[in-house]
C-alpha cells in the first residue's frame, strides 16, 4: 500500500502545480518514510551470529534477559523453553523453542504480567514442577509498603500429554517485602524453597514452610557483620548443590570480597555455617564487582562466574571460580580488564566435561562472546572469546541467560540476550558430533581398584577407549548400549570417560575409589 501511494505521487507531480500542493505532498512522503522506517524496525534481520527474534516492545523492563545471576530458559520433555515477554498481550508468557525454525513460539500461559519486573526460574524434574520468582527491578534495592511491589513465587504444573503448564492454586504468593536488583530461587532435598537477594546494603534470605505456598519472613543472612553489610549495589545468589546444602553468594563492594555461606538441608533453617571468603588466587583487593552467576555439579562443585573492580590492563576483571566438595576455592581467569567483558553467566555440560562462559563485551555493549574449557583442566585461551550472538547492525546486544540445569548432547545450548532496539536475540549450539558416546549411569558408584563397573549410555561401539581419570583400563563392548571395565590400580577418584572416533563422553558422577577415599571433616 506504501508503495502504490509513493507511485500515485510521482504520476501526479505534474498536476501539482500549486506550491501549497507540492509541500503538502513532500510533507506526506516523509510521513510516509517515517512509517517505513519504523516498520523495518519492527521486522526482524537475521543476526550476524545467532538468530534476531521477535521485538518485545517499549512497555516492559528494558533488557528483560537480565539479571546477572538470573536464569530465565530451561529444558524439559525434549524442549526448550523460556519466560519471555509477550508483547501483543502486555505480560510474560511461556514460549518454546522451534529448533527446525529457531523461532520462539508463545504459548497460552501466562507468567507475570508487571512490565517492571525481571524473573528466575527453576525447572524441578522430581516434582514436574516450573518455579519462578518474579520481582519489580531497580538497581538501588530498598523494601517497599506496596503489596503489588514485592516479590512473587510462581508455581506450574506440567502435562507431559498436553505439553501444557497450568497454574497452581493458590498462587503467586510474596516472597519478599519489597524491590530488587536480582531476585534467584533454588531448592533443596527436603523440597524446601529458598530465595535470596540484597535490600537497604543487607543480604536477605527467605524459604518456604509448610509448602511451596506458605512462606517465612525474609531476614537479613546470619553472617559478620563485616561480610553482610553491603553497598545498595552489590548482588546475592542462590543455589542447590552437593545432594543436600544449599549455597548463598554475594558481593561485597565494601571489601572487595565475595562470600559464600553454606546451609545443610539437616539443620535447622536458621542455621548456616561460616562465610567462606572468595576470591581469585592472588588478588588482594578490589576483587567483587556486583557480577555472579552460579551452577553446580552432581559431583558436588560450585562454579561462580564473577567479575572483580580492578583497573589495571593486565589484571583479571572476568573469573570463573570453583568450590571444590571440601570447601576449597580456586579459579581460572576468563578475560583481563583490556578485554573489557562484563555480565558473564556459566554453563557446565558434563557430559563432555565442558564449562562454557559467556560475556558481553565490549562493557558498553554490542555482542555476546564466549569461551569453553574442560572441566578437569580449567583454563581458558586468551583473549575475548568467540562471537556466539553479534547483530548485523550497531545495536547494544547484552545480558546473556540461559538455564540452571546442566546441558548434555540431548539440550543442546541456548542463550538468550536483548538489544538496544528492544528485539529478543539467541543462538543455538549442538553439542557432541552425531555418533559421539554418551554415558548415563554406571554401577556401582564406589569400591577399590580393580572393582567391576558396568557402564550403561549409547555408541559404544567401534574404536573405543575407556578411562578413570586419564588412567586406561581393561573393558568389554557388550553392546551399542553397555560396557564392562574394571578400576585399574592406583586410579584416583574421578570421572569415567568413553572415547570413540566421533568424540569423548565422561560421566556426569565421579567413581569414588575406596582406598582410601580423603573426607571432608565438615562437609
Amino acid at each position: 500500500m506504501v508503495e502504490k501511494f509513493k507511485q500515485f505521487l510521482t504520476e501526479k507531480e505534474s498536476s501539482l502545480r500549486s506550491p501549497l500542493l507540492r509541500g503538502v505532498g513532500v510533507v506526506i512522503l516523509l510521513a510516509v518514510g517515517t512509517l517505513l522506517a519504523i516498520f523495518s524496525l519492527l521486522d526482524p534481520k537475521p543476526a550476524e551470529t545467532g538468530f534476531r527474534d521477535f521485538w518485545f516492545g517499549g512497555t516492559v523492563q528494558a533488557m528483560p534477559t537480565g539479571e546477572k545471576p538470573e536464569s530465565t530458559l530451561w529444558w524439559n520433555d525434549d524442549v526448550w523453553w523460556g519466560s519471555l515477554w509477550n508483547p501483543d498481550k502486555n505480560a510474560y508468557y511461556i514460549y518454546r523453542l522451534d529448533l527446525t525454525s529457531q523461532k520462539w513460539v508463545a504459548t497460552n500461559t501466562a507468567l507475570d504480567n508487571r512490565p517492571r519486573t525481571k524473573v528466575d526460574v527453576l525447572w524441578d524434574e522430581n516434582s514436574g514442577k516450573l518455579y519462578l520468582v518474579s520481582h519489580v527491578f531497580v538497581s538501588k534495592a530498598q523494601p517497599s509498603s506496596n503489596s503489588l511491589e514485592w516479590g512473587r513465587l510462581y508455581s506450574y504444573s506440567y502435562d507431559a500429554g498436553t505439553k501444557t503448564y497450568t497454574l497452581d492454586k493458590p498462587f503467586p504468593v510474596h516472597v519478599t517485602r519489597g524491590k530488587s536488583e536480582a531476585l534467584t530461587l533454588a531448592r533443596d532435598s527436603l523440597g524446601r524453597l529458598w530465595v535470596t537477594y540484597v535490600e537497604n546494603g543487607t543480604v536477605m534470605v527467605n524459604h518456604s514452610v509448610s509448602s511451596d505456598s506458605e512462606w517465612g519472613t525474609p531476614t537479613a543472612f546470619p553472617a559478620s557483620p563485616e561480610a553482610v553489610s553491603v553497598s545498595k549495589d552489590d548482588i546475592s545468589t542462590i543455589v542447590a548443590f552437593q545432594g543436600n546444602k544449599i549455597g548463598v553468594m554475594w558481593s561485597n563492594q565494601f571489601t572487595g570480597r565475595f562470600y559464600f555461606g553454606v546451609h545443610r538441608d539437616e539443620d535447622s533453617a536458621s542455621v548456616w555455617q561460616p562465610e567462606e571468603i572468595v576470591t581469585l588466587p592472588g588478588c588482594t583487593k578490589h576483587c567483587s564487582d556486583d557480577h555472579i552467576n552460579l551452577k553446580s555439579d552432581s559431583s558436588g562443585r560450585v562454579y561462580a562466574a564473577v567479575k572483580t573492580s580492578l583497573k589495571d590492563p593486565d589484571e583479571p576483571s572476568v573469573a570463573l571460580l570453583v568450590r571444590d566438595p571440601c570447601g576449597g576455592w580456586d579459579g581460572s581467569v576468563f578475560g583481563r580488564v583490556r578485554d573489557h567483558h562484563t555480565r558473564p553467566i556459566v554453563l557446565l555440560d558434563e557430559e563432555h566435561d565442558r564449562v562454557y562462559v559467556f560475556a558481553t563485551w565490549p562493557q558498553s555493549g554490542r555482542a555476546i562472546y564466549y569461551k569453553t574449557a574442560p572441566l578437569s583442566h580449567l583454563e581458558f585461551p586468551a583473549g575475548i572469546g568467540e562471537p556466539f550472538i553479534k547483530g548485523m547492525i550497531r545495536t547494544k546486544i547484552t545480558d546473556a541467560t540461559s538455564t540452571k540445569q546442566s546441558l548434555s548432547s540431548a539440550t543442546g545450548l541456548v542463550v538468550l540476550a536483548s538489544d538496544s532496539k528492544r528485539f529478543y536475540l539467541h543462538n543455538f549450539l549442538s553439542l557432541g558430533p552425531a555418533g559421539a558416546p554418551a554415558i548415563t549411569s554406571f554401577e556401582p558408584v564406589s569400591g577399590p581398584t580393580g572393582t567391576s563397573v558396568t557402564l550403561l549410555g549409547t555408541h559404544f561401539t567401534g574404536t573405543t577407549r575407556v578411562a578413570f581419570s586419564g588412567a586406561v583400563t581393561t573393558f568389554a563392548v557388550v553392546s551399542d548400549t553397555q560396557i564392562d571395565t574394571t578400576v585399574p590400580d592406583g586410579s584416583p577418584r574421578g570421572r569415567i570417560s568413553v572415547t570413540n572416533a566421533a568424540g569423548t563422553a565422561y560421566s556426569r558422577t565421579e567413581f569414588a575409589v575406596l582406598n582410601p577415599v580423603p573426607t571432608c571433616s565438615s562437609f
